[in-house]
């Protein structure tokens, strides 16, 4: 049997619309936990993920004992504020990326999965309210790993993966993977390139 293509998602800014507000709400949690504004000069870090950013900024910033109480303070103030702002602002999908990655999923010749450097439960958060049905979808997140190489590798069952991300980490992470790498939206530059997802046949040729 043909090995089934496999597809990996990231999420903010890739499925749904919800980068400059995860990214605000990011910055105020950690300002209520720590009292501290955190660089906000996310390519700078040497993990962009949501476990990278804490543990870099708390390294900075932060003795051990602050350490050992800041991060799971910050991820608990995180998360409910993402979950508290869905619940007045449901979240937009990017144009196109339900139907797509519906259409995908229920097709025998792609097998899809989710890595993005967001913790899992604000992951499910966002994907839920903007409507996507991820009950058979494996998400790999920075529950699992603070790295986001290590994420996604995780989620790879094969040598060859294909990545739809929408950051120039996201890129510099499958160059280093060795992964198709497929840029969404104006963030990043890159020669397989989609705006969203309104011409499917386009963001499907991109798949190897």
């Amino acid at each position: 049997m043909k090995q089934r293509k496999h597809v990996m998602f990231d999420i903010d800014g890739t499925l749904v619309q919800s980068f400059e507000f995860d990214e605000q709400v990011f910055v105020e949690a950690v300002f209520e936990i720590s009292g501290l504004d955190i660089d906000q000069n996310w390519a700078s870090y040497p993990h962009v993920t949501d476990w990278g950013l804490i543990r870099s900024f708390c390294e900075k910033q932060a003795s051990v004992n602050e350490f050992a109480a800041w991060y799971p303070a910050i991820k608990a103030c995180f998360i409910d504020k993402i979950s508290d702002y869905v619940k007045h602002y449901p979240v937009q999908p990017i144009p196109g990326a339900i139907a797509f990655f519906e259409t995908l999923s229920a097709d025998e010749r792609y097998q899809v999965s989710i890595a993005t450097g967001g913790w899992l439960e604000t992951a499910k958060l966002k994907l839920k309210s903007a409507g996507f049905n991820i009950n058979d979808t494996q998400v790999y997140s920075s529950n699992d790993h603070y790295e986001r190489e290590q994420i996604m590798a995780l989620a790879a069952t094969s040598k060859k993966m294909n990545y739809f991300g929408d950051a120039s980490w996201d890129k510099k992470a499958c160059q280093r993977l060795g992964y198709n790498f497929i840029g969404v939206g104006p963030r990043v530059q890159h020669a397989q390139h989609i705006e969203n997802y309104l011409d499917p046949n386009r963001a499907l040729n991109f798949i190897c």
